[in-house]
């Protein structure tokens, strides 16, 4: 159960991590996400 304890931090820095990856890609790499 300890283990827990670290998936909210996990998902926090997993979300960042693809929000900053999408902003890249639309506005350093102007890729097209669709």
């Amino acid at each position: 159960m300890t283990t827990l304890k670290f998936i909210p931090y996990s998902s926090a820095l997993d979300t960042g991590f693809w929000h900053e990856l999408t902003r890249r890609k639309l506005d350093i790499y102007r890729l097209d996400s669709s």
